[in-house]
């Protein structure tokens, strides 16, 4: 992705299913939908005025998955996790000044966690 042309944009919508139980509070199938963009220096404007939550994404060893397995994907090792959701309208006004940053260093905090479980 480093090496790749950018921006890269996605959005995913699709059904989901878990193994739980149904019951009055929820059932274990439902709709979500995933929006992903990849580019340098995006702004977090549309987040900010809507009060939409933004939710840091980090996934360590992408490069087993991304470069090094092409042009056969095989089975890897990898980390993915989801942060604790930030709502811009929450932050201090400094920090929601520089709110990419703030995001990116949770990021970054988070693969160098999970660096060691790789």
């Amino acid at each position: 992705m480093e090496q790749g042309k950018l921006p890269i944009r996605m959005i995913a919508p699709g059904r989901v299913f878990r193994s739980d139980e149904v019951d009055a509070t929820h059932s274990p199938s439902f709709h979500q939908i995933e929006g992903l963009v990849i580019d340098k220096d995006i702004s977090f404007a549309v987040a900010t005025k809507t009060g939409c939550a933004i939710v840091p994404i980090s996934m360590n060893n992408t490069c087993e998955i991304f470069e090094a397995h092409f042009p056969k994907i095989r089975k890897t090792h990898v980390i993915l996790e989801y942060g604790k959701p930030i709502y811009p309208d929450e932050l201090d006004k400094d920090t929601k000044k520089h709110i990419g940053e703030y995001v990116r260093n949770i990021i970054d905090e988070t693969i160098h966690k999970n660096a060691e479980l790789i």
